[in-house]
């Protein structure tokens, strides 16, 4: 897992703005709304205290949602008899 923690971190410095930015799931994108996804991207902020980079809680923009539980999108009903599994 800290490998491929590893490998993301250098794609995402080495070239902040993927390859996404021509890909045709995005057509419907303007340039400028493209670079402002990929601006957001690179923003989320990290908790660096464990052995490995996880996402901080709470974090709203645009196109970028990390919930209160740290997990990308909306938030997750834990209230429920559903079984949940993360990877």
């Amino acid at each position: 897992m800290i490998i491929t923690d590893v490998f993301l971190r250098y794609i995402e410095f080495t070239d902040p703005y993927y390859h996404f930015i021509d890909s045709e799931l995005y057509y419907n994108f303007s340039t400028s709304e493209k670079h402002q996804m990929c601006n957001q991207y690179i923003s989320i902020n990290y908790d660096y205290a464990q052995p490995f980079a996880l996402q901080e809680s709470n974090q709203t923009e645009n196109h970028v949602n990390i919930n209160s539980n740290g997990f990308r999108g909306s938030e997750i009903d834990f209230n429920n008899d559903n079984y949940k599994i993360f990877f």
